[in-house]
C-alpha cells in the first residue's frame, strides 16, 4: 500500500521513446489502478506530445511526469 502516490511508467524501454499502443497503456494503467488503491497514479516516461498526455488522463493518470512539459503546453 501506497501513503503517497504511485509511479506507473508508460512505456516499456528507454527514456524518449515514444507510445507505441494507448488502448494497451489504457489497460495496464486500469491495473496499475486498482493496485493503488486511493493512492494517486502518476505516469511518466514517453509522453512526447498533448495527444499522448491527454490519452494518460483519459487513461485514469492523476498526475503527469513530463520532461517535455513546455512543449506539450505550446501544443494546447
Amino acid at each position: 500500500r501506497s501513503t503517497g502516490f504511485v509511479y506507473a511508467v508508460s512505456t516499456p524501454g528507454l527514456t524518449g521513446q515514444t507510445l507505441a499502443d494507448h488502448d494497451a497503456i489504457g489497460a495496464y494503467l486500469d491495473r496499475a489502478k486498482a493496485l493503488a488503491g486511493e493512492a494517486p497514479l502518476l505516469v511518466g516516461f514517453g509522453i512526447r506530445t498533448a495527444e499522448d498526455a491527454l490519452a494518460m488522463i483519459e487513461a485514469g493518470a492523476s498526475r503527469l511526469g513530463l520532461s517535455s512539459s513546455a512543449k506539450i503546453l505550446e501544443e494546447l
